[in-house]
């Protein structure tokens, strides 16, 4: 619908596309248990790397989203903000690392777990990572912005 509507691929709907299409491909590609096991982190490893990616090539992907996601022009120019895409970008790297060595975690479950507790401790560790990422995420916002605020009112005296 957004290519109708908007003449170009919604970013959002592309990227989950993309996910899907890898993880019909990785069911296909072998009946391996460990592969199965580790189908849906293949998926976040590969987010988590071009998370890591985006943030060194200084084109975050959150910044990317954030921009796209924009109602106005107002929003999108605060997001040109040097210090804004900064924080973005941070967040960006926090994020794709947590992927990642979420991903290295399964791995070394798998290796060395019987499949009853890899199925069992998957789930809570990839929604332990999640939350912990989110909650500092969070903080590391707030702390931000009430830096940045303390900035400006400092150099407005």
């Amino acid at each position: 619908m957004g290519i109708v509507r908007k003449g170009r691929p919604d970013l959002i709907a592309s990227i989950s596309l993309v996910t899907i299409l890898l993880s019909l491909g990785l069911a296909a590609a072998s009946d391996d248990t460990r592969v199965l096991q580790i189908r849906e982190s293949y998926i976040t490893l590969i987010m988590g790397v071009v998370f890591v990616v985006s943030s060194m090539v200084r084109k975050p992907i959150l910044w990317l989203l954030a921009k796209h996601q924009a109602k106005s022009g107002e929003h999108r120019a605060a997001l040109e903000h040097p210090q804004r895409k900064k924080m973005l970008g941070t967040v960006n790297a926090v994020w794709g690392w947590s992927f990642v060595l979420e991903f290295g975690a399964k791995l070394w479950m798998i290796e060395n777990l019987p499949i009853s507790r890899v199925l069992a401790l998957s789930p809570i560790m990839f929604y332990g990572v999640t939350a912990v990422t989110f909650l500092w995420t969070l903080w590391w916002l707030r702390r931000e912005t009430r830096k940045a605020v303390q900035s400006i009112r400092s150099n407005l005296e």
